[in-house]
């Protein structure tokens, strides 16, 4: 059994290992909404802080028919 176990071991750290560095060599990142266009990495980076109200929690919650 131990023996098993260390060859599982072994064959998904190869297979991390591969795919670790697939993704720093071929792949791409996926494009979402939040990643920036080429050169963001250069602009300053904006924090922005925002309080909302409970009651404008619940009236969003209400539009949207969610039940906890």
């Amino acid at each position: 059994m131990a023996i098993w176990l260390a060859v599982t071991l072994i064959g998904n750290t190869l297979v991390d290992l591969v795919l670790f560095f697939a993704t720093i060599l071929v792949l791409k990142d996926t494009k979402t909404p939040i990643k920036g266009p080429p050169g963001v990495e250069l602009t300053a980076k904006r924090f922005f802080h925002r309080t909302v109200s409970l009651d404008h929690i619940k009236q969003v919650k209400s539009h949207i028919h969610i039940s906890l």
